[in-house]
């Protein structure tokens, strides 16, 4: 996982560089800080070199939610607030539902909260996961 800082503005030149130098068979995924780089170039440049546009949500900020890899690669900072606040069972449920879309489509899903003030990230994680479950004993 890369993460690029909010000063970096889009340079497509740079990121194919960069893409051409690394192996074949790692998993990478970019997340982008500044929005200069939310564009179709980029995200087609991703998918050439299977690498994950990274989803993320942070401090009123919702990254467009593109898929350019093989896998789903997702980051809650927290809701309202950086890496902090609760995330709600209804906005958990929304992001159960497109999870379950995902992997139906046959990618592999990686969620991750990073709203770890007051342990806000462990309780939405396990939530999260309680979502997932309820939902699976429902479909069978």
């Amino acid at each position: 996982m890369l993460q690029l800082p909010p000063s970096l503005k889009y340079n497509y030149e740079r990121l194919e560089v960069f893409l051409n130098t690394l192996p074949v068979n790692y998993c990478c995924t970019f997340e982008f800080r500044n929005h200069s780089w939310y564009n179709n170039d980029l995200y087609d440049l991703l998918e050439k070199h299977k690498c994950a546009f990274c989803i993320y949500e942070l401090e009123y900020h919702m990254s467009p939610i593109v898929i350019t890899a093989d896998f789903v690669y997702v980051r809650l900072h927290g809701p309202k607030t950086k890496y902090a606040g609760n995330y709600s069972d209804e906005t958990l449920s929304e992001w159960a539902d497109r999870a379950r879309l995902w992997q139906k489509n046959g990618k592999d899903v990686f969620i991750y909260f990073d709203n770890d003030q007051n342990a806000y990230a462990a309780y939405n994680a396990l939530k999260f996961l309680e979502i997932l479950q309820y939902s699976k004993t429902l479909s069978h």
